[in-house]
């Protein structure tokens, strides 16, 4: 088994994934994964290793059907269009009411050099945390893909027990009654560290 070097990596899967999709869209596909690329290199460090690793366990013996395949488990986005990114912007803004009509106490705000969080496609693959002022804790979310639709899940949580699930996608805020640990658990989502 001959292995790849990471350069190579990269522009094959980039080649790959674009096969994947028709010529018309190729151009915003690649400009947002080129992005996505540049801006985490980390990203792309775990989709070389993961592939690698799997590759010397002789799970697939076609390296680039793996190394797509795991470009896909990655990502796990939807670049069909530009819809997307109009969609996060308003989930963001959605976020932001939330945090700031509920959880943000306006005591504190002066206090802390307070950022709202930012919603972007790495929240595909990996969970984040924000930490709000007065909350004595803050929220953990991740992005999840629903129907071709992203959808932000988030956990409200604190040292005073408090344990929210808030779901959030371009129009509203819904509280829901579930278990955000076992909805991380069963997406591919790296986890924030705890």
């Amino acid at each position: 088994m001959n292995e790849i070097n990471q350069d190579e990596f990269e522009k094959r899967v980039i080649e790959l994934y674009l096969n994947e999709y028709p010529a018309d869209k190729r151009e915003i596909i690649l400009e947002r994964l080129n992005r996505l690329v540049k801006r985490d290199r980390d990203f792309m460090n775990r989709s070389y290793e993961h592939t690698c690793i799997n590759y010397r366990r002789g799970y697939n013996p076609d390296f680039e059907a793996l190394a797509l395949n795991t470009m896909q488990f990655y990502i796990g986005g939807n670049f069909d269009d530009k819809s997307t990114i109009s969609d996060l912007k308003k989930i963001e803004e959605n976020f932001h009411i939330l945090i700031n009509d509920f959880y943000l106490s306006q005591d504190c705000i002066g206090d802390y050099d307070y950022r709202f969080p930012k919603i972007t496609e790495d929240l595909f693959v990996r969970e984040d945390f924000n930490r709000v002022p007065g909350m004595y804790g803050g929220f953990f979310y991740f992005l999840n893909l629903e129907s071709g639709k992203p959808i932000l899940y988030a956990n409200a949580s604190s040292r005073m027990d408090l344990d929210e699930l808030i779901i959030i996608d371009e129009i509203c805020y819904t509280w829901v009654d579930d278990d955000y640990g076992k909805m991380l658990s069963g997406s591919k989502i790296e986890q924030y560290w705890r």
